[in-house]
């Protein structure tokens, strides 16, 4: 027959995925009337379901529904048409299509189940969607919609944490036999990680944990004390998640060995175990597969090796890691200021002052503001007035917020004049700061008053030296 023909050829074109021949086909078939209707406009429905025309698809389902008498399609339409609205995201049609199928038995009946579940799944409502995979796994054992409850079942017990609960429901299933422990291992691991993924840090604790006690061996240990170790991070408990870390370094490296490194390191320096940061920095660096990894490792390495009052190890860190390109600015001023410091400390005021003399002029940090400090006493140690001078009067202008150093740059000004010999300027200058530096325990109104002080005295000495000499009268003092 010509209908069975143009089924055939438009079956192949659909086989093909030329889904638009296949509709041209089709459409023959039901324009002639005569045999194959039901079917050529199910699998129309099927081809434009394809194309992304939903509402024809439906429309033709419909009309397959609406058979008289009922089509052996009439099913596999309903199924179809529940299957586009759940593509819709249109979930009560959906669910409507679907009871309608759970009316009678049909083939298609655990598959409208397992459809439901999965409706319920992306819904949020995890207790409903149960109860259609229960019933799939317990009414339809050893079919492929069995297996496929069962991994639903399985992930919803997962997403609630309680891979217990799973156990138990299986092992209470007729000849199914349990979880092997393969299984539980992997359902146990799957739970906790869920709530790792999740952020929520007190459940992916507790069930992390868990799992490394229950499976002390287990196949995802390693994940399983990386991922903890962070979540006590997380959680703010630093200290636990130390052995967690510690035992990912203790394998053989692995792809959590240079997080893991870079954590502990941070952990030892904040907590002032700097014996510990420097050992943990020497391994991460040499663990860093990256550029930016060995950078942040040297820093680390630097840092420490300055609060051990390592110097020259100090230098040599900063040095490297300074020699190296793309650090931001914040870190090259940073290891400029250590290294700076460090040279102090070993007696290297030459290369100390290099070193201020680069990050003076970022006076608004903290450092920058020692360091334009540092540069002026460095020209003055040297003799260089002039220029500590304009360095002086320069900083003072210069906003920094930090007063301390701006007010020591006063004092040092203050100190040139008494160089040049003129103790007029100087005092005013000391005054000036008396009359505007309001900390009173850090040392400088102390140091200044000590400076007036000292000026008074010599002006006093001068006047009697002044006087025996014109009128050979000894002034005492």
């Amino acid at each position: 027959m010509l209908s069975d023909a143009l089924c055939r050829l438009a079956d192949y074109d659909f086989g093909q995925h030329r889904c638009h021949n296949a509709i041209d086909y089709y459409a023959k078939v039901i324009d002639m009337g005569i045999a194959n209707l039901d079917y050529a406009t199910f699998q129309s429905g099927l081809c434009y379901g394809l194309t992304g025309n939903t509402a024809k698809k439906i429309d033709l389902m419909n009309s397959v529904i609406e058979w008289k008498p009922a089509s052996p399609y009439a099913d596999g339409a309903k199924f179809e048409k529940g299957r586009t609205y759940v593509q819709m995201q249109d979930y009560p049609r959906a669910i409507a299509v679907y009871n309608e199928l759970l009316r009678r038995p049909s083939a298609l009946y655990p598959k409208a189940l397992i459809e439901l579940g999965l409706i319920y799944v992306n819904s949020g409502k995890p207790q409903e969607a149960m109860q259609y995979y229960k019933q799939a796994i317990e009414e339809y054992a050893g079919t492929p919609e069995m297996r496929t409850a069962l991994v639903g079942m399985r992930n919803i017990y997962v997403e609630m944490g309680s891979a217990d609960g799973y156990f138990t429901y299986i092992s209470g299933l007729q000849g199914y036999g349990g979880a092997n422990d393969e299984e539980r291992d992997s359902v146990s691991f799957a739970a906790a990680q869920h709530a790792y993924f999740a952020d929520n840090h007190l459940l992916a604790a507790s069930l992390l944990d868990k799992y490394i006690a229950d499976f002390p061996q287990g196949i995802f240990w390693l994940d399983a004390h990386f991922y903890l170790a962070d979540t006590y991070l997380r959680l703010n408990r630093d200290s636990a998640a130390v052995p967690h870390y510690q035992a990912v370094i203790a394998r053989p490296k692995n792809e959590y060995t240079e997080n893991a490194l870079d954590a502990l390191s941070a952990i030892a320096f904040n907590f002032e175990w700097y014996d510990r940061a420097a050992d943990y920095y020497g391994q991460f660096a040499q663990a860093a597969a990256s550029g930016a990894a060995l950078a942040k490792a040297r820093r680390g390495k630097a840092l420490t090796a300055y609060m051990r009052q390592n110097y020259a190890e100090v230098i040599d860190e900063a040095t490297a890691l300074l020699a190296e390109g793309g650090i931001s600015d914040p870190i090259r001023h940073e290891m400029l200021y250590i290294r700076a410091k460090s040279y102090e400390q070993t007696s290297q005021p030459d290369s100390a002052y290099a070193d201020f003399a680069a990050i003076a002029p970022h006076a608004a940090s903290k450092e920058g503001a020692e360091a334009a400090y540092k540069a002026i006493e460095y020209h003055f140690g040297q003799g260089h007035l002039d220029r500590a001078e304009s360095q002086a009067i320069r900083f003072s202008k210069s906003g920094s917020p930090h007063q301390y150093w701006i007010a020591r740059a006063f004092v040092l000004l203050g100190d040139i004049y008494v160089q040049r010999g003129d103790a007029f300027q100087a005092k005013a200058t000391y005054e000036s700061i008396l009359d505007g530096y309001s900390p009173a325990d850090d040392g400088i109104r102390d140091a200044v008053r000590r400076r007036i002080e000292q000026l008074l005295e010599r002006e006093a000495q001068k006047d009697r030296e002044a006087a025996q000499s014109r009128y050979g009268i000894v002034v005492k003092s």
